[in-house]
């Protein structure tokens, strides 16, 4: 804003000066994002959050994976979306001599169940114990995690062939964000 004072007093030309009045206050976020925003696993189509923030100066914005020092420009954009990105993210705008403001968002990933890691072939010598694992991540968590052998479950030991003195297990772990099965056979 400029301002401008003007003194008259009837001698030729009036005295005038001019000032130019900067105010500074700190960057705030507009709500421009929801809290939680819950994204489709598998969507391949840019996905993106914007965040917008006013202050003098003018802030710089981006966005940081809560807890990490992990930052990305604004807008926050995924290209593909899969278990791995979903958590809380921070909008975060700076300016010189004022503290940052913070926005938080939640990325939910929704969708089927993810079978983590690849095929594999194990080889075990007859006597011997194994354990296989079938971890899973999806949103909402399966229900149940199924191990078939030969089109049939493997319902602890039942339709499954080992010896006499062998045994099956199946074990079921629930965490944040997904499921394991654990089948372990032994002798």
């Amino acid at each position: 804003a400029i301002y401008q004072c003007k003194a008259e007093n009837g001698v030729h030309q009036p005295g005038v000066s001019r000032v130019s009045l900067q105010v500074t206050y700190p960057p705030t976020i507009r709500p421009s994002f929801e809290e939680k925003v819950s994204i489709l696993f598998g969507q391949k189509v840019d996905f993106t959050v914007q965040c917008e923030a006013d202050g003098n100066p003018s802030p710089k914005i981006r966005w940081r994976r809560k807890d990490t020092p992990l930052y990305f420009d604004n807008p926050l954009r995924f290209s593909r979306v899969g278990y791995g990105e979903e958590g809380p993210y921070q909008c975060i705008a700076s300016s010189p001599d004022f503290p940052d403001a913070i926005r938080e968002t939640y990325i939910n990933v929704i969708g089927k169940p993810d079978v983590l890691g690849d095929p594999t072939s194990l080889a075990v010598t007859r006597g011997d114990s194994v354990s296989l694992v079938c971890e899973v991540a999806s949103d909402p968590d399966p229900e149940a995690i199924t191990w078939m052998w030969r089109g049939s479950d493997v319902d602890n030991g039942q339709k499954f062939p080992v010896n006499s003195d062998g045994d099956v297990k199946v074990r079921q772990e629930s965490y944040d964000g997904g499921k394991k099965s654990v089948l372990t056979i032994q002798n």
